[in-house]
């Protein structure tokens, strides 16, 4: 596929995006499922414009899940789950 852009922007699919940064494909469809990485759908794919994929990278490369300090369970446990004994 060849490059989009929109107005000034340059967009991704959201496969391009992961080959850009280096994450899989499925990471950044959770991350636009919770709202972390703001992007549009466009037919039957989503995209992200190409400031918007580096401000994600900026702010979450290297820093999975818990240690995101975005993420909404930054600094604190989510609740534990209860075992039936």
């Amino acid at each position: 596929m060849s490059r989009m852009r929109i107005g000034d922007e340059e967009v991704l699919t959201l496969q391009q995006a992961s080959e850009r940064i280096g994450v899989s494909h499925e990471t950044l469809q959770k991350q636009v499922k919770r709202g972390v990485l703001k992007a549009e759908l466009l037919g039957r794919q989503w995209v992200v414009t190409a400031k918007e994929l580096q401000r994600y990278a900026r702010e979450h490369q290297g820093k999975p899940g818990f240690a995101a300090e975005t993420h909404p369970f930054h600094g604190r446990r989510p609740p534990r789950k209860q075992r039936d004994e």
